[in-house]
């Protein structure tokens, strides 16, 4: 009681003097805030389940993707069927190898190639682009006409005469596919940096003399990145499928690498009598592509709520 009586006298002085009178707020959560981002949250934490046990395939897998060899246990089944073991929780090839071992290590090679080849194509797609837009004239003339020949190009019987002269290998791989995705990025970045360029504030910034550097980093590139980060997550997923497509044919990695599309065509004969030498990699491809997919679908409604 004496303790109440005594901050209504404090009250009443501060009142008195004039002074205002500050409540100090604890800090709380906005979930109504937070709610726009649960679709950006959902996709992360579904890739990282997916993504974490790859990366650390080593550490997670005892057997050798690769040299573990054991024809007395070859077609084990997995270990929720009779005649599997813990020992091999996904079952073994037709070489008795490791199903999960190589499905783990599988996933480096395929998410390594797409990584990669799309982060290349975007860096080069984007710089190409930029310049292009800004420059014109017969810069900008040349890059159109370098990327309409190129898109009119098969890639396909471009890759399969590549790896047919010089041999397939993860560099090679790499290479091919970061040559066939610059030309989209290039494109729309290109018609960005148009629109911006002919903007009031890239005007005034020109008018004070402002160099090109200056505008191509303060005004164009922060604009452009937005769509083309959307454009790079749904290109990983893309590249995912045709890294598979092309090692399903032969024609990707080195033989004998474990990859999915190595490991799909490895287990296409036998469907039947050991289904999960194919089925196992096949849902990781496919559930790595749906997750790229949802995350650059969540980028994408994200993107747009800041704009609205």
């Amino acid at each position: 009681m004496t303790q109440q009586i005594l901050e209504l006298e404090i009250i009443s002085e501060v009142s008195q003097s004039h002074l205002p009178i500050k409540r100090i707020n604890h800090p709380t959560i906005n979930w109504s805030a937070l709610s726009k981002y649960r679709g950006i949250l959902l996709a992360i934490f579904v890739l990282m389940c997916i993504i974490m046990p790859i990366i650390f395939a080593g550490y997670l897998t005892p057997h050798d993707p690769i040299g573990a060899m054991n024809l007395s246990n070859r077609h084990t089944p997995p270990f929720w069927l009779d005649g599997g073991t813990s020992a091999h929780p996904l079952g073994t090839d037709n070489l008795g190898r490791d199903i999960l071992s190589r499905t783990l290590h599988g996933g480096q090679i395929s998410l390594l190639v797409a990584f990669t080849s799309g982060t290349i194509s975007a860096i080069v797609g984007i710089v190409l682009g930029m310049v292009g837009g800004y420059m014109g004239g017969l810069i900008d003339r040349i890059l159109v006409g370098l990327t309409d020949i190129w898109l009119s190009f098969p890639f396909l019987v471009m890759a399969l005469a590549v790896i047919a002269t010089v041999g397939n290998s993860v560099f090679i791989m790499i290479t091919l596919l970061s040559l066939m995705g610059w030309v989209h990025a290039a494109r729309v970045t290109r018609g960005h940096t148009i629109q911006l360029i002919q903007s009031d504030y890239v005007q005034a910034s020109l008018s004070y003399g402002a160099s090109p550097f200056h505008i191509i980093r303060h005004h164009i590139l922060p604009n452009v990145l937005n769509v083309n980060i959307i454009m790079w997550t749904f290109s990983i997923g893309m590249l995912v499928v045709i890294e598979g497509s092309l090692s399903f044919i032969g024609f990707g990695v080195s033989l004998g690498t474990p990859s999915w599309g190595s490991m799909l065509s490895e287990g296409q004969d036998y469907l039947r009598s050991a289904w999960w030498i194919s089925v196992f990699p096949g849902s990781a491809l496919m559930l790595t592509v749906l997750a790229v997919n949802f995350f650059g679908d969540s980028l994408q409604e994200l993107n747009n709520h800041r704009f609205q």
